[in-house]
């Protein structure tokens, strides 16, 4: 719209140079004539669908890599709290004498959906009936202040 204006603009002072500068005669009214037929193609310019679809395009561009980068940028965050759990759940459980190889920790949207717990120390004998991995499941989520449904246990 911005380069419509313009050369309309454009057309108009070239047309009223023509007149004021030009001799008047044959020369004069040739200038004028050709001027004037620029203008009218100025004036359909609008119409050439192939400027909207330019600007309908820039605008979809600048639109898709805006939510390209928000999405890069909830990505990292998502990564870095992942990072941050993981250290914070290990200190957490050396704390209460649980060694754990490796913690995995899953955020989607900044929320925490899933965490994976590896124990390297031996954690319970085979004769004991009463404490199984579930048992320690519900101990280590009750330690952490999660969900039972997002914690996974091995051992």
């Amino acid at each position: 719209m911005k380069t419509y204006i313009i050369s309309i603009f454009i057309t108009v002072i070239l047309i009223s140079l023509a007149q004021i500068i030009l001799p008047k005669g044959k020369i004069s009214v040739a200038a004028t004539g050709i001027l004037s037929f620029v203008m009218i193609f100025c004036f359909l310019k609008p119409l050439n669908t192939l400027s909207f679809d330019v600007g309908t395009q820039e605008e979809q561009t600048n639109e898709s890599l805006q939510a390209d980068n928000i999405a890069a940028f909830n990505d990292f965050v998502d990564r870095s709290l992942e990072k941050y759990y993981s250290t914070a759940f290990k200190e957490v459980l050396k704390e209460n004498n649980l060694i754990c190889e490796r913690v995995v920790v899953e955020i989607c949207d900044k929320n925490l959906t899933k965490t994976e717990i590896y124990l390297s120390n031996p954690v319970m004998s085979d004769d004991s009936e009463h404490i199984n991995i579930n048992v320690i499941t519900d101990y280590v989520a009750n330690l952490l202040g999660l969900q039972r449904e997002i914690v996974t246990v091995y051992g």
